[in-house]
């Protein structure tokens, strides 16, 4: 099934609760979306856009495409495709979606706080870098990707943690950016096999073209 072209308002209900957003969709503990598209949907106006296409609270996603979604708002700006404050992706697709606010444009493609993140593939996403992370509320929060590909807009980061404090493990992906690594707790992510850790970043397996 698809769920396309919503044009949601960041202004309804509290725009700036933790719990608001998605443009298409917005899904909570034990709902399933599975083998849908959600495309050409968008968030926008004055408050924080969180995902253009989806908003995710412990729900899964498996066999999606997330296609060409945006945000535009003047707050902020967070994950074009998907904002997923926790929950489960994969086998499915992040593409062609964009961060147009120039307010703090974080993930074109998807906003992870707290998720697993497998077998996906993140790719020509604009305005922001592929994947962002965040310090998710929970204290056993953790990220794991594994599986997937992950590629930058020219000029942009394929993954950036916007703070360090959750555990990101990245195992088995190939990632693809024009930019070194930032700062904020990934540069280790060089190594091409070998397992590696950088407090509380693991990188193991993956195949990579700068980052």
């Amino acid at each position: 099934f698809a769920i396309r072209a919503k044009d949601a308002d960041a202004t309804a209900g509290s725009g700036t609760g933790r719990r608001v957003g998605g443009g298409g969709a917005c899904i909570y503990e034990n709902i399933v979306l599975r083998n849908c598209v959600v495309r050409e949907n968008s968030m926008k106006n004055s408050q924080q856009c969180r995902g253009g296409g989806v908003y995710c609270d412990g729900g899964i996603l498996e066999n999606c495409y997330l296609l060409m979604n945006e945000t535009n708002c003047s707050t902020s700006n967070f994950g074009g495709g998907m904002y997923m404050i926790q929950g489960t992706m994969f086998n499915s697709v992040v593409a062609g979606n964009k961060l147009l606010g120039s307010a703090k444009p974080q993930g074109a493609g998807i906003f992870i706080e707290s998720a697993k993140f497998y077998n996906n593939t993140i790719v020509n996403n604009e305005g922001g870098t592929a994947i962002a992370c965040y310090t998710a509320s929970k204290a056993d929060a953790s990220l794991t990707i594994y599986n997937s590909i992950v590629i930058a807009q020219a000029g942009k980061y394929a993954i950036e943690r916007t703070s360090t404090a959750t555990p990101l493990e990245l195992v088995h992906c190939y990632v693809k950016s024009d930019q070194p690594a930032p700062a904020s707790g990934l540069t280790s992510l060089t190594d091409d096999g070998s397992a590696s850790t950088n407090g509380t970043v693991t990188v193991r397996d993956n195949t990579k073209s700068a980052w």
